[in-house]
């Protein structure tokens, strides 16, 4: 079982590189965020959901023995069954897929105060 959800996840950390993509970037939209009573909010997702991920990432032929032994490996029975996305991004990440976040690379994201785009000259 480990061996096929191993498999599976290097086709598709290979799929996500070719596409230069990060796991987040596909993965995101198919979670949903949950928050629980120790205030900690996690990013879910149902094994559906996440199968539909997979096929967006660009692995179209899996097959059912594969689904069930990814999904064995990264469903949280205690949740639900969903699957904890920042885990599947560790996952990932091990298989070379960095994460980064969208926004990341705009570094004009900071916009300069009053004092500081006119020296404080008043």
């Amino acid at each position: 079982m480990l061996d096929i959800a191993e498999h599976c996840f290097i086709r598709v950390a290979e799929m996500l590189l070719e596409k230069n993509k990060s796991a987040r970037a596909v993965f995101t939209k198919y979670s949903v965020p949950e928050q629980f009573p120790d205030g900690t909010i996690l990013e879910l997702m149902s094994p559906i959901a996440f199968l539909e991920g997979v096929k967006e990432a660009g692995m179209d032929e899996l097959s059912e023995m594969e689904a069930a032994c990814l999904l064995r490996v990264l469903a949280k029975p205690e949740l639900d069954n969903a699957i904890i996305l920042n885990e599947f991004i560790m996952i990932m990440e091990n298989f070379g897929v960095m994460d980064a976040y969208e926004d990341d690379d705009d570094d004009d994201d900071y916009i300069k105060s009053e004092d500081e785009t006119d020296g404080g000259n008043d």
